[in-house]
């Protein structure tokens, strides 16, 4: 992603959009997604996109550590949290489970930025499906790891997966949105 090469020599009107769609051709090649939003100011910028695409006002969110729930001021969601348990220190995908079904999100959000472990990002989607939501993972902490194939994606499993391009990659500031082509 950060080496793209354009000639400033060359822009025209549209070259602005051309670099757009260089960008996201190979962003959708790296992470093999349907579709890739490119031209966003920041990952606060793409997490209320993704609110605003995919909830209505009081719909209500389970996310694992309450995650993006900074990015809602004046946004009006319900913020369930998942955690991981104490004495384990990993998820327990069945209590998960048992927690979506008790409060049926409409929105299940996983960033494993304070988990160290490797995410079950099938499950993850199974819980969020089996009670009709949504299942949006953020990688900004990873997402250079997940690019270079060292850790799993979500991409397969997850209907949004957000990342911003200049924490981890180092690139300008901006986010990336991936989702099905269906979203």
């Amino acid at each position: 992603l950060t080496n793209c090469v354009y000639d400033r020599h060359d822009e025209t009107a549209t070259g602005g959009l051309h670099l757009e769609s260089i960008v996201q051709a190979r962003t959708k090649e790296v992470f093999g997604c349907d579709h890739a939003i490119v031209r966003l100011g920041n990952i606060a910028a793409a997490s209320r996109v993704v609110f605003h695409a995919l909830l209505q006002p009081g719909d209500c969110v389970l996310s694992f550590n309450l995650r993006k729930q900074e990015h809602c001021a004046g946004l009006n969601y319900t913020f369930e949290n998942f955690g991981i348990s104490p004495d384990t220190q990993t998820v327990d995908w069945d209590a998960v489970m048992t927690r979506a079904k008790s409060i049926r999100p409409r929105l299940l959000i996983f960033s494993p930025v304070s988990y160290p472990r490797i995410p079950d990002y099938a499950k993850l989607a199974e819980i969020a499906h089996a009670v009709g939501a949504s299942l949006w993972v953020d990688i900004g902490q990873s997402v250079g790891l997940v690019a270079a194939g060292l850790l799993p994606s979500p991409v397969s499993a997850a209907d949004i997966v957000t990342f911003p391009t200049n924490a981890s990659l180092h690139g300008p500031n901006g986010a990336i949105i991936l989702c099905k082509k269906a979203l």
